[in-house]
């Protein structure tokens, strides 16, 4: 059963349509176009969430430093996917 995911559940959990929302298996490779528009999403989300975290009282910081976390690990992640850069060093 496919579950539809939203913008709010991505960040929450820390993942991004290249591995779950896609109406593909994800054996089947995305069109790069679909991740670039990935990492453009992200890339946006990223930015507005630091403009939230400046803004944001002290007792909130942890929470959307953390976020923030997350969001970055997966912009980093795409953007890695999109220059055709493998994630995980070879083993020996």
């Amino acid at each position: 059963m496919k579950k539809n995911i939203d913008d709010s559940d991505r960040v929450k959990y820390g993942f991004s349509i290249l591995m779950h929302n896609t109406p593909w298996e994800p054996r089947h490779a995305m069109p790069i176009r679909m991740i670039a528009q990935e990492l453009y999403r992200l890339l946006q989300e990223v930015e507005k969430v630091e403009k939230q975290f400046k803004n944001a009282p002290f007792e909130k910081h942890e929470k959307i430093k953390d976020q923030l976390r997350k969001l970055k690990a997966e912009r980093n992640r795409v953007r890695a996917i999109l220059e055709g850069k493998k994630e995980h060093k070879p083993r020996r």
